[in-house]
């Protein structure tokens, strides 16, 4: 059943891995149902994604951030407080992946893989569920919706 586009009105809504594919089709229907979204990509083709009209400028917002540094989900909450305000739902839609030979696979990776796919993730849903804990008027519905691909069990 297709979401009225009333249905989100006055909510708002985090999307990772948003300046491309399924995020960002993910981010435009949340704005089509009548949310904010802070699109949050490492990519900085996120910023030219606002403005269009289907990511109008007052209700959707954009975050280069690559999520593997140590301090992205707090420097995401802290932009989602300054752009949407409380934070009703979270999409962790960010991914990276590649394909190589295990023994040819580099430490760091590795490493970038489960910062990105497993930590990034973890972080940024521990950042919403305290958002929503401290928040002064509590969302209805607060949701988090973690994305995953087959290649996870690649």
């Amino acid at each position: 059943m297709e979401a009225q586009v009333s249905d989100l009105k006055g909510s708002a809504t985090i999307v990772t891995g948003a300046g491309n594919g399924l995020g960002l089709a993910i981010a435009r229907r949340f704005v089509a149902a009548g949310a904010k979204v802070l699109l949050v990509d490492q990519d900085p083709a996120v910023l030219k994604r606002i403005g269009s009209d289907d990511l109008p400028s007052d209700r959707a917002f954009a975050l280069v951030k690559d999520l593997a540094d140590d301090d992205s989900a707090a420097s995401v909450f802290e932009t989602a407080k300054k752009t949407l305000g409380p934070v009703d739902a979270l999409v962790n839609n960010a991914a990276w992946s590649f394909h190589k030979p295990m023994l040819e696979v580099t430490h760091a990776e590795f490493e970038r893989v489960v910062r990105i796919n497993q930590r990034a993730p973890y972080f940024l849903a521990q950042e919403f569920c305290r958002a929503v804990a401290n928040a002064k008027t509590k969302p209805p519905n607060p949701a988090i919706v973690n994305i995953a691909s087959v290649n996870a069990s690649r």
